[in-house]
């Protein structure tokens, strides 16, 4: 039920309004992050880690922090977001699994970044 409750928040953040979708995110994206670095810590699997996935969400991340309302940062968001990190939403067959934490990270961590700068 938390994998329905998380799509149901992010089609609220979408539809309530594009300044939601980007508190939402710094505040959902870091638990994810830190919960995908601790299970494949555990199954030794944390140089998966270090894929440009997680570098994208981190710059996105930090330009929402640091610097929300630059037009050349913008850009770089824009380009990451729909980018590589979009593709691979398709190369890496992402679907959505209500019941696996996992699955739903990762359909997280490519799909959101490509709301948030819609």
């Amino acid at each position: 039920s938390s994998g329905i409750n998380a799509e149901y928040g992010k089609v609220w953040a979408v539809s309530a309004g594009q300044a939601i979708l980007p508190w939402y995110y710094t505040l959902t994206m870091p638990p994810l992050i830190m919960w995908r670095i601790y299970t494949y810590t555990k199954q030794n699997w944390h140089y998966f880690c270090f894929d440009y996935c997680y570098f994208g969400n981190l710059a996105i991340f930090l330009i929402l922090l640091f610097a929300p309302s630059c037009p050349n940062m913008f850009i770089l968001q824009f380009c990451i977001a729909n980018g590589l990190l979009y593709t691979g939403a398709f190369s890496f067959r992402n679907s959505l699994v209500f019941h696996s934490v996992d699955k739903m990270t990762s359909t997280y961590i490519h799909s959101a970044p490509v709301l948030l700068v819609f």
